[in-house]
C-alpha cells in the first residue's frame, strides 16, 4: 500500500472476475484493501457486447466497500453456454459518504463459456502506455480444453497487427498492442478450440483514443449541446413520485444514473432496489422505469447525473447533476418538491420549491453555503400548487450546497428540512476530461481488472509521476526544505565571516608580502586547514515515491 500524504489519500481499488465452471457463475471480488478511503463500485454487466441493448439490468448494480477491505459482489452472474459475458467496473472515492470528486475510471473483461465441454476463456482489454500503448490478457483458468487465441490490433480503422497464441488448460498470457499516441483504436479478437476449430467464439472492444499525456487537455466535442435535465413530480392521488428524465434539448444521448435515498443523502439511506440507471436518446424525454412510493412525513431525495453519449461512448464532460428532494405528508395535504442544480446564467446556481400537489400554505427557507458559510438566507411563503425560483449567488469554483426548511403556514411545527451534499461550481468550458489510462496484470487464478485512481484530476496524489496544478507534498519533504535552507543561511554566515577576519588579518599594514612568517606559523596547515562554513553542495535524486537529499562539503 502506498504511503498516504499529507491531504493526499491512498485510492487503489481493484476488482477480480473468477470463471467457476463448477457452479456455473462468474464471482466478482470487490477489493478495496489498499486504500484509505471508501470505494463506491458501480457494475454493469451486459450478456453480449457492451451496449445499451445488452445490459443486464436486475444483475447490474452498486455497492460500497470501505476503505482496507473486501468484498464479494451481491450478485453472482450466471454463465449461460456460448453466450459472452461482459462486466464494466468502476470505482468513485469517497469519504464519510461524501465523494472526493475522482472522476470514476471504467474498466471491463469479457468471457465466453462453454462449461459442459470443458471451455472457459476470459479476456481483458487496457490501456497501456508503458510497453506499447494497450494490452490484452487471455486466460484459460478454469478451462480443460486447448485454446487458440487471435487478437488483432485496429488503429484508425486500419488492422495493424495480428497475433495468434495457443493457451493450454489453466494458461495466461499478455498481449502487448502497438498503439500510437492521439490514435482511435480497439482490439477484434477470437478464441478457438484447439481440437475443434469449428467452436470458435469472437468479439471486440468499443473504439477509443489513446491518450499517454493525460496533462495535455482533450480535444474539443465539435458543438453538439449537451442540456439534459429531471423533473420529479409528486402525485398524492396515487401515493408514488413520478421521475421524467428530459434530454430534448441535446444532440447527443445521455446516460441518466437515478441514486434514490429515503432520508438524508448518504449511503445508509441509499435504497438499491429504486436506484437504477437509463439511457435516453437525444431530442427525447422518457420516464423513468421505476415509480417511486411516497411514505407520509418522509423526506425522499432523488440524486439525478447525466453523462453525454454518441454511439455507446463517452463523450468524457463532466456530468450534469440534479438534485430532487421532496417531503410529503399527503393524508394532511402538505407535499412540497425542492430543485436544485448549478445555474451559470444569473449567478452560480439555483433552486427551484414547488407545493404542486399540495393543498396547504407552505414557508420555504433557504440558506446557500458557500466555503462553509452562510452566506444568504431567503424565505418565501408558497401558496398550494404555487412554483417560486430562488437563485443562489455562488462565485465559480467555490464548495457550495443548500440548507433548506419548509413548513406548514397554519402549523409552523410541522416543519421538515434537508441539505444537498457539497459539490464545487465549475462554470468554465465544457470540455471532455483526459482519457486516463490504467494497468491490469494477468493472474494464474483469474482476470484482475485493476482501477487506477484519479490520475486525470488536477488534484491528483504526490505519488503519481506527472505535474500537477495543487500537489499534496509529504510532510517530510518539507522539514529537509526548510533545514536545507537553515544549512545555507548558516553556511553563507559563515562564508562572510570569514571574509572579514581575512580582510582585517591582511590590510592593517601589520604583515606585507615578505613579512609572512614573521611572529607567525608560515605551514601550509597553519594556513588553510578548512573554511569555517563552508557552502554545502545539495543535490537530490527523484525516484518513482520518494525524493532522496544527499549532501557534501564544497571542495
Amino acid at each position: 500500500m502506498a504511503e498516504e500524504t499529507v491531504n493526499c489519500p491512498t485510492f487503489d481499488p481493484d476488482a477480480v472476475v473468477t470463471v467457476d465452471c463448477g457452479v456455473g457463475r462468474a464471482l466478482l471480488v470487490l477489493d478495496n484493501s489498499a486504500s484509505t478511503v471508501d470505494a463506491w463500485f458501480t457494475v454493469e454487466v451486459h450478456r453480449g457486447g457492451v451496449d445499451w441493448a445488452s445490459r443486464v439490468e436486475d444483475e447490474s448494480g452498486a455497492q460500497l466497500v470501505p476503505a482496507g477491505t473486501t468484498d464479494t459482489y451481491t450478485e453472482g452472474l450466471p454463465l449461460i453456454s456460448g453466450e459472452m459475458l461482459s462486466v464494466e467496473i468502476s470505482a468513485d472515492a469517497y469519504r464519510e459518504g461524501v465523494s472526493l470528486g475522482f472522476d470514476p475510471v471504467v474498466v471491463w473483461n469479457q468471457s465466453v463459456t462453454d462449461c459442459p465441454n470443458g471451455f472457459a476463456v476470459q479476456i481483458y482489454v487496457a490501456a497501456d502506455c508503458a510497453p506499447g500503448g494497450a494490452k490484452a490478457v487471455f486466460s484459460t483458468v478454469g478451462s480443460e480444453v486447448t485454446v487458440i487465441a487471435t487478437a488483432s490490433t485496429v488503429v484508425d480503422g486500419n488492422v495493424v497487427g495480428v497475433n495468434t497464441y495457443e493457451l493450454s488448460a489453466g494458461n495466461t498470457v499478455d498481449v502487448p498492442l502497438l498503439v500510437p499516441d492521439g490514435s482511435e483504436w480497439s482490439l477484434q479478437w477470437s478464441v478457438a478450440d484447439a481440437a475443434d476449430p469449428s467452436r470458435v467464439f469472437q468479439g471486440a472492444t468499443t473504439t477509443q483514443t489513446l491518450n499517454c499525456e493525460p496533462d495535455e487537455p482533450a480535444p474539443t466535442d465539435p458543438g453538439n449541446p449537451f442540456d439534459p435535465d429531471a423533473v420529479v413530480t409528486v402525485d398524492c392521488g396515487v401515493g408514488r413520485a413520478l421521475l421524467v428524465l428530459d434530454n430534448s434539448a441535446s444532440t447527443v444521448d445521455a446516460w441518466f444514473t437515478v441514486e434514490v435515498h429515503r432520508g438524508g443523502v448518504d449511503w445508509a439511506s441509499r435504497v438499491e432496489d429504486e436506484s437504477g440507471a437509463q439511457l435516453v436518446p437525444a431530442g427525447t424525454t422518457d420516464t423513468y422505469t421505476e415509480g417511486l412510493p411516497l411514505i407520509s412525513g418522509e423526506m425522499l431525495s432523488v440524486e439525478i447525473s447525466a453523462d453525454a453519449y454518441r454511439e455507446g461512448v463517452s463523450l468524457g464532460f463532466d456530468p450534469v447533476v440534479v438534485w430532487n428532494q421532496s417531503v410529503t405528508d399527503c393524508p394532511n395535504g402538505f407535499a412540497v418538491q425542492i430543485y436544485v442544480a448549478a445555474d451559470c446564467a444569473p449567478g452560480g446556481a439555483k433552486a427551484v420549491f414547488s407545493t404542486v400537489g399540495s393543498e396547504v400554505t407552505v414557508i420555504a427557507t433557504a440558506s446557500t453555503v458557500v466555503d462553509g458559510n452562510v452566506v444568504g438566507v431567503n424565505t418565501y411563503e408558497l401558496s398550494a400548487g404555487n412554483t417560486v425560483d430562488v437563485p443562489l449567488l455562488v462565485p465559480d469554483g467555490s464548495e457550495w450546497s443548500l440548507q433548506w426548511s419548509v413548513a406548514d403556514a397554519a402549523d409552523p411545527s410541522r416543519v421538515f428540512q434537508g441539505a444537498t451534499t457539497t459539490q464545487t461550481l465549475n462554470c468554465g468550458p465544457d470540455e471532455p476530461r483526459p482519457v486516463v489510462t490504467t494497468t491490469t496484470t494477468g493472474e494464474e487464478a483469474s482476470t484482475s481488472a485493476s482501477i487506477i485512481g484519479p490520475t486525470d484530476q488536477d488534484e491528483r496524489c504526490c505519488d503519481q509521476d506527472e505535474p500537477c496544478d495543487q500537489c499534496c507534498w509529504p510532510l517530510w519533504w518539507f522539514l529537509l526544505v526548510v533545514l536545507a535552507l537553515l544549512i545555507g543561511l548558516l553556511a553563507l554566515i559563515g562564508f562572510l565571516v570569514f571574509a572579514i577576519v581575512s580582510l582585517s588579518r591582511h590590510g592593517g599594514g601589520c604583515c606585507g608580502p615578505d613579512d609572512r612568517g614573521r611572529n607567525r606559523g608560515s605551514s601550509e596547515s597553519d594556513r588553510d586547514e578548512g573554511v569555517p562554513g563552508a557552502p554545502l553542495d545539495l543535490e537530490f535524486e527523484r525516484k518513482e515515491n520518494s525524493i532522496k537529499f544527499k549532501w557534501d562539503r564544497a571542495e
